[in-house]
């Protein structure tokens, strides 16, 4: 008996061994990994238009090889593979190959640069602190011009960077732009004009939040960082700006979307930092750096709709576009309509320029799809900002180009006037607010093409003057002084500069 039950347990151990044998084995599902998606394909804008519409977070374009790049996961690599497309994972984004190369600029190095170079050039670089983000950084512009201190009668021009966090490439344009033009101004008689006579505001990091989370969490982060209340974070802050918000399928009510415009218009505090700056100022142009797809986009977003200014935007944005070279070095960037080269777009920070400021704007997309979001910074970063010099120097002296501009005052007081400044040729829409010459100083610039137009000043208590120029390749100056309409006097006393005008709210503006 002994020896029958010592033989027990082996048999069975050998049992459970072929049954555990016997058993097919249960695999566990791969992990649903975060990959960088690329797709070629012959319709390639129909195709950019579909993806972008089912919520997609499109990366960017690459028009010279067909191609557009997606942000999402190995599953969903499979789903657009099962559809019959040409699909290849070109990176996976949670390997440490993807992290952004430390020597890009983060918020605080930003911030450490900016400071610098007020300390190095105090009389030509202003730091100013306009906000604060929603985690507490501040939120900073540099103003550049020859009195820096003082609030001078000249035109305004703008530049900014990383709307979008994990464009790295961008700030390292805006600080170029500093560096060149501040290093220059004592040795290059062109840019001590340009800084002379041009008030430059560059804003090197419109999300800081979001940039310091790119760098120290997750490389491929989008939107800045609000606390959504449901688990998710963040508002594409490109898709925040109260024009048009949320109004023709260019961004997202889903808080989890890559292109969630936010809970309501201007709800982010760096929409209305930039907002704020530029109805004081009144920009006549500027640029908005993104990456990447190597385009020159203008206004208008939404598909099919053209702005009033549609000839001069498409003639400065042409020019823009066709000083700036591909990374291959074979040809320019592209030019057109977001709805026109890629997708939809709402709430987006050029219409809101143009519509509501007048500003002449374009978004800069630098890089092509081979470097992405973070380009080798060795091989990309100077060959990217040393290309870019062409575009914005472009523009700074654009300003002199084919417009007309002058001042408004009061024909009695020779104060300044803050009047409508009307093109009979160029029909403003409902849409658009009226442009506006500056209350405190009367200044006002409308960028033209060459060629006749008939020019309307109007401004309540005064009579509407008329005029009628033609403009050759460079600026037509043209000084008004509006005569009082008869008995009024109290009411023209509203639209004459001094405290009056700047007392205007700068929504009224």
């Amino acid at each position: 008996m002994s020896a029958n039950r010592s033989c027990r347990p082996l048999e069975l151990l050998a049992a459970i061994v072929l049954l555990v044998t016997q058993v097919p084995a249960v695999s566990a599902a791969p992990p649903d990994r975060p990959v960088l998606i690329r797709i070629h394909a012959s319709e390639l804008r129909d195709l950019v238009r579909g993806l972008a519409a089912e919520g997609l977070d499109v990366a960017g374009v690459d028009l010279e090889r067909s191609s557009v790049d997606i942000v999402g996961t190995d599953s969903l690599a499979a789903r657009l593979a099962g559809r019959g497309l040409q699909v290849a994972i070109v990176e996976r984004l949670d390997e440490p190959a993807a992290e952004v190369d430390s020597r890009y600029l983060d918020p605080s190095e930003v911030e450490a640069r900016l400071l610098g170079i007020e300390s190095r050039f105090p009389d030509l670089a202003k730091l100013e602190v306009l906000g604060v983000t929603e985690q507490g950084r501040p939120y900073y512009a540099v103003k550049v011009s020859d009195n820096v201190m003082v609030e001078e009668d000249e035109p305004a021009i703008f530049f900014i960077a990383e709307h979008h966090a994990r464009e790295v490439m961008t700030p390292e344009v805006a600080i170029d732009i500093l560096t060149m033009l501040l290093r220059n101004y004592s040795v290059q008689p062109l840019v001590k004009q340009i800084v002379d006579s041009t008030e430059i505001w560059v804003i090197p990091n419109h999300n800081p939040d979001g940039s310091a989370y790119a760098f120290s969490n997750d490389d491929f982060w989008r939107k800045n960082r609000r606390n959504n209340g449901d688990g998710s974070s963040g508002v594409d802050n490109n898709r925040n700006y109260p024009f048009r918000w949320g109004s023709c399928d260019g961004s997202s009510g889903n808080t989890s979307s890559e292109t969630y415009r936010g809970p309501a218009a201007s709800s982010e505090p760096e929409t209305n930092a930039l907002t704020d700056l530029a109805l004081e100022h009144r920009p006549v142009f500027a640029i908005t750096y993104h990456t990447y797809s190597e385009l020159v986009l203008y206004s208008y977003g939404c598909t099919g709709t053209e702005p009033p200014d549609r000839a001069v935007l498409q003639d400065v944005g042409g020019q823009l576009a066709s000083r700036l070279v591909r990374d291959s070095g074979s040809g320019t960037y592209t030019p057109g309509y977001p709805w026109q080269l890629l997708y939809a777009v709402d709430g987006e920070m050029s219409d809101w320029f143009y519509a509501r400021v007048g500003t002449l704007s374009f978004t800069v997309e630098m890089n092509s799809s081979i470097q992405g979001f973070h380009p080798s910074y060795d091989q990309w970063r100077n060959s990217t900002v040393s290309r870019n010099r062409a575009g914005w120097a472009y523009l700074l002296q654009r300003l002199n180009g084919p417009s007309v501009r002058g001042h408004v005052t009061d024909a009695v007081t020779g104060q300044p006037v803050e009047a409508s400044v009307s093109i009979d040729e160029i029909p403003l829409t409902a849409e658009e607010s009226p442009r506006r010459s500056d209350p405190l100083f009367g200044r006002y610039q409308r960028i033209l093409l060459p060629g006749t137009y008939h020019v309307r000043f109007q401004a309540p208590g005064y009579q509407t003057h008329a005029a009628t120029i033609t403009v050759g390749s460079a600026a037509t100056d043209l000084d008004v002084a509006l005569a009082p309409a008869a008995g009024a006097g109290a009411e023209r006393g509203e639209a004459v500069g001094g405290s009056a005008a700047r007392g205007l709210s700068r929504e009224g503006r």
